[in-house]
């Protein structure tokens, strides 16, 4: 089975609510290279024509308890 994704343009999703401004310290993980790593995945959802509306919309939402990986503001 093979799908086939056309990147139509590029978006910034903001969190959806404010959040904190400070600095975090690095985790034991985030020192030691040897844990770093990253995962690349791909996520399908079914939706309708409004789908990545969806998606940027969930994000949003996501990114305020995970606001240290939310990048830059």
């Amino acid at each position: 089975m093979a799908i086939s994704v056309i990147r139509l343009s590029d978006s910034f999703v903001k969190p959806s609510q404010k959040t904190p401004l400070h600095v975090l310290d690095l985790s034991a993980i985030d020192r030691i290279p040897v844990l770093r790593c990253n995962a690349r995945t791909l996520h399908v959802f079914r939706h309708g024509p409004d789908a990545a509306q969806v998606v940027k919309e969930a994000l949003s939402k996501a990114l305020v308890p995970y606001y240290p990986i939310a990048g830059r503001r």
